[in-house]
């Protein structure tokens, strides 16, 4: 029974990792109250803050720029045109 709980906290933990790398600030890494870019509301681009956000701006805006054309694509035709 041991066992099996230490296998599973070794995949909790694995995937606590996956969580917070991905959920982390792009600038500084920190988890706690980072939230998506402010313009294109990305989960791929987490800020801490506005500072950062501004700081990481010369590395994210051709994805943000994108995500924002496919967004007001999809609105404009109500789908991506994937049919």
């Amino acid at each position: 029974m041991v066992e099996g709980a230490s296998i599973l906290m070794k995949y909790f933990r694995a995937d606590q990792e996956k969580y917070d790398a991905e959920h982390a600030c792009k600038v500084c890494g920190k988890f706690e109250g980072s939230r998506p870019c402010s313009k294109c509301k990305s989960k791929r681009a987490m800020y801490c803050s506005a500072a950062h956000e501004e700081r990481d701006w010369p590395n994210h805006k051709g994805i943000c720029k994108a995500l924002r054309s496919i967004h007001d694509l999809a609105k404009e035709t109500g789908n991506l045109g994937l049919e």
